[in-house]
C-alpha cells in the first residue's frame, strides 16, 4: 500500500520523504502502522471519535445479568437507512436503578415514529392534525446508528409535533405507546446533540485545520458544560476521552506555540519542530555540529566502577546535546517570536505546513460517495485508472466553479 501511494504521488511530483507533512486516517490499526512506516505526522479522524462518543452514550444497551428474551424478526425488505434495533432485540428485565438509559429512550421514540409511518391510515390522521396546527405537512424522521447526526432531527420533529402526536394516539387508543416516551429526556437529549452536530459540520468543512478544530472542540465542550444536564455531562466526558485518544498532543502543542507567542515550547516540542523542519525544508541555520575528537583513554589500569562512570557521563552528555544544542537556532527563533510577535521565515513555513493536516477524513468519505455515482451496477467495468480520473476531474472542476 505504501508503494502504491508513493508511485501515485510521484506522478504529481510529490516526494513522500520531503513533501508529505502528515496523514489523517480513521482508527484502524493498519492505518496507524501505515503512518508509522511512512515516518510522517499521524492524525486520527476527530469526527470518527465524536461518532464513537455519541454511540457510547446514546446507543449503549442496558447491561444486566437478568435473563434475556430475544425475538429475531428481521425483515430483509426494510429500508437500509432505517435503524434496526439489532433485529428487534428486546431485553426483559426489572428496573434495578434510576439511571436513564438513552438507548431505551431512542427506541421508544423510534417505536412512536414507526407506529405512524408504517401505516398510511395512521399517517393520514396524524398529518391532518399537523395541517390544522402548522398549515403544512411535517415529516417524522428516523435516526440511523451510522448517521447519528439524525438524532437531533428525529427528536426535533417529535418535539415540534408533540400535541399532534398525543391527539393522534388518543384517537387511535394507543396512549400506552406514547406514554413510554419521556419528552423531558427527549428535550435534554436534543439540546445536547445540537452543538455536537454543529461541531461535526464545521470540522468537515474544506478549510478546517487542526487549529480551528481545537477551537471548535473547546467551544462545544463549554456549551455541553453549560447545559448541566445528565446527558450533556455524559457526552462531555465521553467526547473528551475519545478526542484525547485521537488528537496528536505534540502537534497541537507545537501549533499553539506557533500561533500564540505567549506559549513557550518545551524541549520535546522544539525537537519535534526541528526534526520536521529539517525533513521538510532542510533548515539548519548554523546548527552544524562540531565533531569532537574521540578521546582515546587507556583503560588498562582504570577500575571498573570508574570506567562505568566515564561511560555514563559520555552517554548522558551526548544525549543532552541532541535534545538541546541541535536545535538551538530554533529555540532562538521562538524567543524572537515571543519578543516581537512576528514569526520568522522558518517558523512561518512550519506553521503553514502543520495547517495542511486535516482534522477529519471527511474528504475521503466524500470520494467514496462520488465513486458510487460513477461506478454503478450498470457501469461496473470501469478500470481503476478511469475511475480515478473521473473523480479527480469532478473535484477539480468543482473548485474551478467556486
Amino acid at each position: 500500500m505504501i508503494e502504491m501511494v508513493r508511485n501515485h504521488l510521484s506522478t504529481f511530483g510529490i516526494n513522500t520523504e520531503q513533501d508529505l507533512v502528515g496523514s489523517t486516517q480513521d482508527g484502524a490499526a493498519v492505518n496507524k502502522k501505515f503512518m508509522g512506516m511512512l515516518n510522517i505526522i499521524g492524525q486520527f479522524c476527530l469526527n470518527h471519535g465524536i461518532h464513537l462518543a455519541v454511540c457510547d452514550v446514546s446507543y449503549e444497551k442496558v447491561n444486566t445479568s437478568e435473563n434475556l428474551t430475544i425475538d429475531v424478526g428481521c425483515d430483509d425488505e426494510k429500508d437500509d437507512d432505517e435503524f434496526d434495533d439489532g433485529c428487534d432485540l428486546e431485553i426483559a428485565r426489572e428496573e434495578i436503578s434510576d439511571e436513564i438509559n438513552y438507548y431505551t429512550v431512542l427506541k421508544a421514540a423510534r417505536d412512536v415514529i414507526k407506529y405512524i409511518k408504517n401505516s398510511t391510515v395512521r399517517n393520514q390522521i396524524f398529518q391532518s392534525k399537523v395541517n390544522t396546527q402548522f398549515r403544512h405537512d411535517v415529516e417524522l424522521h428516523l435516526d440511523v446508528q451510522h448517521r447519528w447526526n439524525l438524532i437531533p432531527i428525529m427528536l426535533g420533529s417529535l418535539l415540534k409535533t408533540k400535541l399532534c402526536l398525543f391527539e393522534t394516539f388518543t384517537e387511535l387508543n394507543a396512549l400506552d405507546l406514547i406514554n413510554k416516551l419521556d419528552f423531558k429526556v427527549v428535550e435534554e437529549l436534543q439540546e445536547a446533540m445540537a452543538p455536537i452536530k454543529l461541531a461535526v459540520e464545521n470540522l468537515s468543512k474544506e478549510n478546517s485545520n487542526l487549529l480551528t478544530a481545537d477551537f471548535i472542540l473547546e467551544f462545544i465542550f463549554g456549551k455541553l458544560e453549560n447545559l448541566k444536564s445528565t446527558i450533556s455531562l455524559e457526552l462531555h466526558e465521553c467526547l473528551k476521552k475519545r478526542i484525547e485518544e485521537r488528537m496528536n498532543s505534540d502537534v497541537m502543542s507545537l501549533l499553539k506555540c506557533l500561533n500564540d507567542p505567549s506559549n513557550v515550547p518545551s524541549k520535546n516540542i522544539i525537537n519535534l519542530a526541528g526534526k520536521l523542519s529539517q525533513r521538510l525544508f532542510g533548515s539548519k541555520n548554523g546548527s552544524e555540529e562540531v565533531d569532537q575528537p574521540e578521546q582515546q583513554e587507556s583503560q588498562d589500569n582504570i577500575p571498573l566502577q570508574d570506567e562505568l562512570n566515564l561511560f555514563l557521563q559520555r552517554e548522558l552528555s551526548s544525549s543532552f546535546a541532541t535534545t538541546t544544542d541541535e536545535f538551538k537556532w530554533l529555540k532562538q527563533e521562538f524567543l524572537l517570536f515571543k519578543n516581537t510577535g512576528k514569526r520568522t521565515e522558518n517558523l512561518q513555513k512550519l506553521f503553514d505546513a502543520l495547517l495542511c493536516i486535516k482534522p477529519t477524513s471527511t474528504d475521503i468519505e466524500r470520494v467514496f460517495s462520488i465513486c458510487t455515482n460513477f461506478c454503478t451496477k450498470i457501469r461496473s467495468r470501469l478500470s481503476d485508472k478511469s475511475l480515478s480520473a473521473l473523480v479527480f476531474l469532478k473535484f477539480y472542476y468543482n473548485k474551478m466553479k467556486n
